[in-house]
């Protein structure tokens, strides 16, 4: 990689349009010296390059932040590895990712978070943070050692894949209070789900598969609500899928309280009307619901209620998920598709704008976790991603880096995909088409 750095420095990027996380844009013109500082330069002689990047068509965003991903480390690997997860996530344009717990053995103890972190630092061509678990063993019974965890690298604390028990999400509220931790709930009441696989509503009744309501997510998030005013805990609630949730966040943001929420880039495009019955891909918890609910979690970003957007990456095996489609596993790989198909989806169709993107998967959650922001600055290490408005990729699975291919969005057109990424000074990526002067493999 230090021969792809010595080769940058005579890559001219000329007059490229650059958006930063204050949500102001300019043109720059600059280059990338041998030790990944990016310099501004006013003028320059293009014969001094070896290659010229320019046209009106390139944007250079700051590098995204997902806090909801799944690495699948310790001991799922044959599903995902901290090598592979990276590369998706440079793939992706993301700098900064959160891991779940919810790995065997379950990240609940300082010593495991120390594995992580190191395994993270050794191997990830990104920022990778643990999340570490909520309850031992995420059985909901006894609370795990969280400031301990916290003190070796834990970003913070969740029993994702499950819901906290009540008992426990009280409990640890009160105690990560003390060291300014934020408890990360996948809202859920497992009695009313009840082992269902899809959205209760008309094509579960039709097909009569078992099914998960609303109201699951609802009370689940109603009672987080409850905690977090009884608290005054910092509290963030993933994942959500249903317009019902929101009236709670309303609520919670008119209290003031230090509630935040996010919902996934795929329950911003997919409901149950709109996905092929029995295709495992489309298999994820919570559920893809009605038509309402997904244009009003949309219209809930854009009106703030909802704070961030993230992929919840949940990558398995291709035997896992060709079994039955009621004994396979939920999840969806998210990562390397996030930001195209919220650009082709919403940016292109007039819905939002690049600065939307950039408060949802930049700012807002640099700002509720209080993580550094990566983006483009003179005299800086190199972070940033750069993207073609104008180019089109048809989605395929051997543009993939993680180890699941499987994508809800194969054989879809998707535009805005990372033609190059650049984290802490390096190039993490590049796509074959990109700066043909430098030859690189990922």
């Amino acid at each position: 990689m230090d021969k792809v750095m010595d080769k940058l420095d005579k890559v001219l990027f000329k007059n490229i349009l650059v958006f930063f996380s204050d949500l102001s844009s300019k043109r720059i013109s600059f280059y990338i010296d041998q030790s990944g500082t990016v310099n501004y330069i006013d003028s320059y002689d293009e014969s001094d390059y070896v290659e010229v990047v320019e046209g009106e068509e390139f944007v250079v965003m700051p590098l995204l932040t997902d806090v909801h991903t799944h690495m699948r480390v310790p001991g799922q690997e044959e599903r995902e590895d901290i090598v592979s997860g990276s590369k998706a996530a440079a793939r992706g344009g993301f700098g900064q990712i959160f891991t779940m717990p919810n790995t065997n053995p379950v990240v609940d103890n300082a010593y495991l978070v120390n594995y992580l972190v190191n395994n993270i630092s050794k191997n990830s061509l990104i920022k990778i943070y643990p999340v570490g678990a909520v309850s031992k063993s995420q059985l909901g019974e006894e609370l795990s050692p969280l400031l301990e965890m916290k003190k070796e690298g834990a970003i913070a604390f969740s029993d994702d894949g499950k819901p906290i028990t009540t008992k426990i999400l009280r409990r640890a509220l009160i105690y990560a209070k003390a060291f300014d931790g934020i408890i990360i709930d996948h809202p859920e009441d497992l009695v009313l789900s009840d082992n269902g696989i899809i959205h209760e509503g008309k094509i579960s009744r039709a097909y009569g598969i078992a099914s998960i309501p609303y109201t699951s997510e609802e009370i689940s998030v109603a009672r987080d609500i409850a905690l977090a005013r009884e608290t005054r805990s910092r509290l963030h609630l993933a994942h959500l899928s249903t317009r019902y949730s929101l009236k709670y966040i309303e609520i919670a943001k008119e209290e003031g309280l230090n509630v935040s929420s996010e919902v996934t880039v795929n329950h911003l495009v997919f409901n149950c009307e709109n996905i092929p019955i029995f295709d495992t891909r489309f298999k994820v918890k919570p559920p893809f619901r009605d038509v309402e609910d997904m244009e009003r979690l949309f219209d809930a970003l854009k009106e703030g209620l909802i704070d961030m957007v993230c992929t919840d990456h949940a990558p398995h095996t291709l035997e896992e998920k060709e079994l039955d489609y009621s004994q396979a596993p939920f999840g969806t790989p998210g990562l390397e598709t996030a930001f195209a198909v919220l650009y082709t989806n919403f940016v292109m169709n007039n819905k939002c704008n690049l600065e939307d993107v950039i408060k949802w998967m930049v700012v807002n959650p640099s700002k509720i976790f209080s993580l550094p922001i990566l983006e483009l600055k003179d005299k800086s290490k190199a972070n940033f991603f750069i993207f073609k408005k104008n180019k089109e990729f048809l989605v395929e699975s051997k543009m993939f880096y993680s180890k699941c291919k499987l994508s809800p969005f194969l054989s879809k057109t998707l535009f805005g995909f990372p033609l190059a990424t650049f984290y802490n000074g390096k190039l993490v990526y590049k796509d074959k088409s990109f700066i043909k002067s430098i030859k690189c493999k990922f």
